[in-house]
């Protein structure tokens, strides 16, 4: 089976039963690849640059990276943690993900290298979205609270002096969890 060159032409859908990802041509509506072995948690995947995708496994702490090229893993990472959702920055230079502990990790893609992690919620980190341009992280937890966070204030917190980051902005107005972020463009202003 031929795969499309970029992720724009793909739709993949995953499960957290049937612990398999499936890659369909958009077009055509045929399966192009599957990957196996991986059940990912709701916001559990993403797309990663244009050709590949990373998967948090479902009440682990693994992520697990994929090219549309093949259906074998790339590469796995392992956190202290659970991960509970997963999100790849636009430019695909940086990785982020949730924990159910509430923590937020940063790592850079290039290299692996692990740039940061705070607490950032009291519950399981539910959400994440970047704006637009990379430039602010949104955060969204079963805690009820939705968190901006200056991604360049969050890379200098990496600094061994720095103090703890803080959100930019926070909501706290919702009853429920929240369980979806989604950032228009524009960015934050």
């Amino acid at each position: 089976m031929g795969i499309p060159p970029a992720l724009e032409s793909v739709v993949l859908t995953a499960s957290n039963v049937d612990s398999i990802i499936q890659a369909w041509d958009v077009n055509t509506g045929t399966q192009l690849k599957s990957f196996k072995t991986t059940a990912t948690p709701r916001n559990g995947m993403s797309a990663l640059g244009r050709e590949h995708l990373v998967t948090a496994q479902l009440g682990k702490g693994s992520l697990h990276f994929w090219t549309l090229r093949k259906e074998a893993m790339l590469h796995r990472s392992f956190t202290a943690e659970g991960i509970s959702v997963v999100r790849a920055s636009h430019d695909g230079h940086l990785c982020v993900a949730g924990g159910f502990s509430g923590m937020m990790f940063v790592w850079e893609v290039a290299s692996g290298k692990l740039l940061h992690s705070w607490a950032a919620h009291y519950k399981a980190v539910t959400a994440v979205a970047f704006t637009d341009d990379d430039s602010f992280l949104l955060t969204a937890s079963e805690d009820t609270v939705v968190h901006t966070w200056s991604l360049l204030a969050l890379l200098d917190a990496y600094k061994p002096d720095a103090s703890p980051p803080t959100p930019l902005y926070s909501w706290s107005e919702h009853t429920l969890p929240v369980v979806g972020l989604h950032c228009g463009s524009g960015g934050v202003s």
